[in-house]
């Protein structure tokens, strides 16, 4: 066998390797990719930020700071205010291709201590909507709690059988603009819940390290 020769096969099969390790090295890695609200959802969101943006009472509503302002509304809680508005942005409904429920907690330093939901009842999510607060009572007189919130959530999700997108807003509680104005509106991933919370009905009250953690659930209709 000649030596020579072989040595030479082994030199071009290293110097191969070695420029192949070169290429991958310097290859960007593709950035995974990341799951897209559809365009229509995205517009719900983006009207949601803007109203929260340009308009007090709406701010306030959803901070339980004063009545709803909203017509035909009777439950004056912050999760409704939000779904009533969606209803209205997205009128005539049958030709609205989603279906909507709403989450809104209260979200005091890192601690989840209250959560109401408006949307389709659960368990019957064919059937009319209704309000679940985690500081309402069970039927042995216990509190049902933030995580009872999210349990029906998933009871949701397991009957209508579809996927649900689901989309975060925040909005900061802050004094800068005089006594119990609201403060910075951002997006953010749902916080963990655990505890339950007192209910302030003064916005005024707040302490600035409050936040309302709006939450918006959609599935598709079809």
């Amino acid at each position: 066998m000649n030596k020579k020769g072989f040595l030479k096969i082994l030199e071009a099969i290293v110097a191969i390797l070695i420029v192949l390790g070169f290429i991958v090295a310097i290859i960007p890695e593709k950035p995974p990719q990341q799951a897209k609200l559809p365009p229509d959802l995205e517009q719900t969101t983006n009207a949601i930020l803007k109203e929260l943006q340009e308009t007090p009472e709406f701010r306030a509503c959803i901070l339980e700071a004063v009545e709803n302002p909203y017509p035909n509304i009777v439950e004056g809680t912050g999760a409704k205010c939000v779904y009533d508005f969606i209803t209205f942005i997205t009128r005539p409904a049958p030709l609205h291709p989603w279906n909507y429920a709403t989450r809104v907690c209260t979200s005091v330093g890192r601690d989840i201590e209250r959560c109401v939901y408006y949307g389709p009842d659960p368990d019957n999510p064919d059937e009319s909507n209704f309000g679940l607060d985690s500081n309402s009572l069970g039927n042995n007189g216990e509190i049902l709690g933030v995580a009872y919130i999210n349990t029906q959530i998933s009871v949701l999700a397991t009957n209508i059988q579809k996927n649900i997108y689901i989309r975060s807003i925040a909005i900061t509680v802050e004094d800068v603009l005089g006594e119990g104005q609201a403060g910075d509106i951002q997006e953010e991933i749902p916080a963990d819940d655990e505890s339950e919370p007192p209910n302030n009905a003064d916005e005024s009250n707040i302490s600035p390290s409050t936040q309302r953690i709006i939450t918006l659930f959609a599935w598709s209709k079809r």
